[in-house]
């Protein structure tokens, strides 16, 4: 599958930057990149492989049951992993959600659209001036200041701060939310309102709106979702593969 700019286009740095990160990233839960370059007339393209797959969300969507959801932890598992990985080569994704994780056929799970990912070795603080976008749903990605899904994103990040790896933490525990729960974690009936009950780590306890849940692993979405970055931890996620085992 090949993707292209316009010159006009008025996120070049995204582009770009997703196309280099993306191309370092070498995990089977990472889309590959397989070539990049510039056009006829010097618009910049990179080739990556073409995935099928539903996403996550629509998964969690056609879920009924707790069970059913439950059915979809190793998807989670798979993505903890690929973003550990990304971690491991300092690199933070910062737009984590349902939409941008296809599942296959067959299983195989993969983490998408690294177009906000950032290097945490080198200063790319451009890309903070990428152009404000509104979306019009309040699960579609905001650029410019706060970068990032408001549903999905780390307290810091929705204050504009500065994020690393603590937000990707941050944001795994809120897809287990709503893999778990069938909800999405921060509800509003606008982008504001539902960005400052993030700031403010307002968020429904998931034992209330799953009562079934398993104790060990609402302790897991918890701690992961701590409203300090402090307080959370990679270990938080990789105790999710201790209860799935």
């Amino acid at each position: 599958e090949i993707y292209t700019l316009s010159l006009h286009d008025a996120l070049p740095i995204c582009f770009v930057r997703e196309a280099l990160i993306t191309a370092r990233l070498q995990h089977p839960s990472i889309v590959p990149v397989y070539d990049a370059g510039q056009l006829g007339d010097r618009s910049p393209f990179y080739a990556m492989k073409l995935v099928a797959g539903q996403p996550l969300d629509k998964s969690i969507a056609e879920a009924n049951t707790l069970a059913q959801r439950l059915a979809l932890l190793p998807s989670v598992l798979a993505v903890a992993d690929a973003v550990a990985y990304a971690h491991s080569e300092r690199i933070i994704h910062r737009d984590l959600k349902p939409m941008n994780v296809l599942i296959g056929k067959y299983g195989e799970t993969i983490v998408i659209d690294w177009g906000l990912a950032k290097d945490l070795a080198v200063d790319d603080r451009d890309a903070l001036d990428a152009g404000p976008y509104r979306a019009p749903d309040l699960d579609h990605t905001v650029a410019g200041a706060v970068l990032g899904t408001p549903a999905y994103m780390a307290p810091e990040q929705a204050a504009g701060e500065a994020v690393d790896e603590r937000a990707d933490v941050y944001a795994l525990g809120a897809i287990l939310y709503h893999v778990v729960s069938g909800a999405i974690p921060h509800e509003g009936n606008t982008l504001q309102e539902m960005v400052d009950r993030v700031t403010s780590g307002d968020v429904r306890p998931l034992t209330e709106r799953e009562p079934e849940i398993p104790r060990d692993l609402a302790a897991i979405v918890h701690k992961a979702m701590a409203l300090a970055p402090s307080e959370r931890s990679e270990e938080h996620t990789s105790e999710l593969q201790s209860h799935h085992d």
